[in-house]
């Protein structure tokens, strides 16, 4: 059997268009779904019934190399973080996939030590719809 799998090496992560400097580890968007209870003494099989409630397009995080000359990249982004600005956020998989979403950078997580690189990690939440796109080929 040969596998369908693909690597995620090779992508990229774009914040309001820009492409963000040495990225290392990029997280997803996803889309939860809030369930409402709508049982009630009319439920002729004695079971709870559920309805699909608001969905909620969740939280991800994305880790680099700190570069701090990056100043249309990740520090526009931490620009941005600090003012609670939500940007179109495009992140493109390995073969073409992307997703887009709009987001707010709710933290910036500056880390590293003496014998490794500066890193910064930062997490988002979605605001609004994740569109998921992809052909054949993408895949």
């Amino acid at each position: 059997m040969t596998t369908s799998a693909v690597r995620l090496f090779g992508s990229t992560f774009k914040w309001n268009g820009v492409a963000i400097a040495e990225s290392v580890e990029i997280g997803f968007p996803g889309i939860n779904t809030e369930i409402i209870d709508v049982s009630s003494e009319d439920s002729t099989s004695a079971f709870r019934e559920f309805i699909a409630g608001m969905h909620d397009g969740g939280e991800f995080t994305v880790d680099a190399n700190f570069i701090k000359g990056d100043t249309t990249g990740q520090v526009a982004l931490m620009t941005d973080a600090a003012a609670g600005t939500a940007r179109t956020v495009i992140i493109t998989l390995y073969g073409g996939a992307t997703w887009t979403v709009t987001a707010i950078c709710t933290k910036v997580q500056p880390s590293g030590g003496m014998t490794e690189q500066q890193k910064i990690s930062f997490a988002f939440k979605v605001t609004g719809v994740p569109v998921f796109a992809a052909t054949a080929s993408d895949l």
